[in-house]
């Protein structure tokens, strides 16, 4: 269920930070800013039974850390908590707000500023295997080469301790488990500035283990920035090709935009589209794998060419104050018209509800998504 009020719950974090930076008393100033934070979006957060979040676990976990940074006077401190909390939501629309640069930047590198020089990646034997090893770096200079298998971490199986790893600074809140392990597998080999890891690894074509302790160094986020998950996509949002043996390709890099845009990417799909049915395309391949998301109503509309007759695409919820409960969003829902090429709302749909409708153009062969 897509809920309305999650910008509003986004802002509400940024606002209370706020408020906590210009408070003359640190630790009143940051406490109640969270406590006021948290008792909104554990009451306003619609997934959160459907998620089974721990509310009171949460809570517990975070709010000392609260203390302790307006104990301090730790600004850096107070965003790490607050990031941390939201990590522990596993919500990709939900994030402390970044309009503190510098203190996010303090923040970041105070947690992961140095770097081990490795990444990893797992099996489906359930190994786990250096995917990245930079020249120079601390694990290179005690032999660790690409490859290689990594059996421990400070002496306790990899697995577990990869399971343990924060994912706060990822690219974007993991929302699922696959993008969690994705995110620990890159930030695993990431620590503070001279801080110290002891690994325990065979490398490929070796039976014998090689222990050694590594001291994370500053190497501007090298590894980071070598395996994130978003690549850069300056070409344009919609890109199409003929593949081998006929096959249609679609390459959907973003659903974002102003209106202009939006036309623009819904038409040279549809275009794409209509040419792979005039070629006699046998299946279609979609490629989804650098999309940042975007229009919900444009997305519904771009489905609508893979259905002949209407389906709902999503249901959207609001937390009402004034009954205290979450109830439908009680407004009508804008959808994209394939006529006009406009956003609008049709008033014979029930609120709060977005539907996939039949496009006038269909393609009912075999379709391969590919997401990320």
């Amino acid at each position: 269920m897509i809920n309305k009020q999650i910008n509003k719950l986004i802002t509400i974090t940024s606002l209370f930070m706020m408020l906590a930076g210009i408070s003359s008393a640190q630790t009143n100033g940051f406490v109640q800013a969270y406590d006021s934070m948290h008792q909104v979006f554990s009451v306003w957060y619609p997934m959160g039974d459907w998620k089974a979040i721990d509310w009171d676990s949460l809570n517990g976990a975070i709010r000392p850390k609260i203390i302790a940074a307006g104990t301090t006077d730790d600004t850096t401190a107070f965003y790490i908590a607050m990031a941390s909390y939201i990590d522990g939501i596993h919500d990709g629309h939900t994030n402390v707000r970044h309009g503190w640069v510098a203190i996010r930047a303090a923040a970041r590198y105070r947690e992961i500023g140095g770097s081990y020089g490795f990444t990893v990646i797992g099996t489906d034997d359930g190994r786990i295997l250096v995917r990245l090893i930079n020249p120079g770096s601390p694990a290179a200079q005690a032999g660790m080469l690409f490859g290689a298998e990594l059996l421990e971490i400070n002496d306790h199986p990899v697995q577990s301790v990869l399971d343990t790893v924060p994912t706060r600074w990822a690219d974007l809140v993991p929302a699922t488990h696959e993008f969690r392990k994705m995110n620990q597998n890159r930030l695993i080999g990431r620590a503070p500035v001279g801080a110290s890891m002891k690994v325990k690894f065979t490398n490929r074509g070796s039976t014998t283990p090689v222990t050694a302790v590594l001291t994370a160094v500053d190497d501007g986020y090298a590894t980071f920035d070598q395996t994130t998950l978003y690549p850069a996509e300056t070409g344009p949002e919609v890109t199409s090709a003929i593949l081998d043996g006929g096959y249609g390709y679609i390459k959907v890099n973003s659903l974002y935009g102003d209106e202009a845009s939006a036309v623009t990417i819904y038409t040279t799909f549809r275009d794409a589209l209509n040419g792979f049915i005039a070629s006699d395309a046998p299946g279609l391949v979609l490629d989804f794998r650098i999309n940042m998301g975007g229009y919900d109503a444009l997305a519904a509309a771009m489905a609508g060419f893979f259905y002949d007759q209407n389906a709902v695409y999503e249901k959207q919820s609001w937390y009402n104050p004034d009954t205290d409960s979450l109830e439908r969003w009680p407004l009508h829902i804008p959808h994209f018209n394939p006529q006009s090429l406009e956003f609008d709302t049709n008033a014979a749909y029930p609120p709060g509800t977005l539907f996939t409708e039949p496009q006038g153009v269909l393609f009912n062969r075999p379709v391969m998504v590919l997401v990320g």
